[in-house]
């Protein structure tokens, strides 16, 4: 009798933890979002996405985003295969991208130690911190990245069956003072795609 008691905790133990929600290991994070400190938006159909930029957006030639698209394509080491969709400039120094990673399939290797490691290298830093969240009810996986000049915000917002990567390059010593800018960015994402601001 004892053991059959056993076997029946044991089992309503696995099905309880195999029908666990995935997402509830996101924390539900919320931004401030001040609309002053938002300008043109981006937005796509697949996955239908929609992401406001900080104000103050530069023109970027379309000759360096076509550029920087080649030599993402032409890296072999790349971690992930991504596509750049879009980069914005700012007169602070901000620079974004928006990019789309095309398989669900590297969520494991976005979660790998190797990636952390290989982000600690690239930007010669041992200060990275890696944060699962909720983004607007959207699981991301976040990286703040932290070096002498330079202030990486990753974001890998996952959308099924592709995950697409938000990053905020910030030089250090604007960081706080545009942070208000880019948690109001942030807090802009959203799952329907909307249209862009002019």
């Amino acid at each position: 009798m004892r053991s059959l008691t056993l076997i029946y905790g044991i089992l309503l133990l696995c099905l309880l933890s195999c029908s666990q929600d995935p997402k509830q290991d996101y924390l539900p994070v919320n931004f401030t979002v001040n609309a002053e400190m938002l300008g043109t938006s981006y937005h796509s159909q697949l996955p239908s996405f929609s992401i406001a930029y900080p104000v103050d957006v530069q023109v970027v030639d379309s000759i360096e985003i076509l550029n920087l698209r080649e030599s993402i394509h032409a890296d072999t080491n790349a971690y992930f295969k991504i596509e750049l969709l879009d980069m914005k400039r700012f007169a602070s120094g901000l620079v974004m991208t928006v990019s789309l990673i095309d398989s669900l399939e590297s969520v494991s290797k976005v979660l790998e130690d190797n990636y952390l490691e290989k982000l600690k290298a690239t930007f010669s830093t041992n200060s990275v911190t890696r944060n699962l969240v909720s983004i607007n009810q959207i699981p991301t996986i976040q990286f703040i990245v932290t070096s002498e000049s330079v202030i990486n915000i990753k974001l890998f917002m996952l959308f099924e069956p592709n995950i697409i990567q938000v990053d905020y390059f910030i030089r250090s010593d604007q960081y706080y003072a545009l942070l208000e800018q880019i948690e109001s960015s942030i807090g802009s994402i959203s799952h329907n795609s909307k249209e862009e601001k002019k």
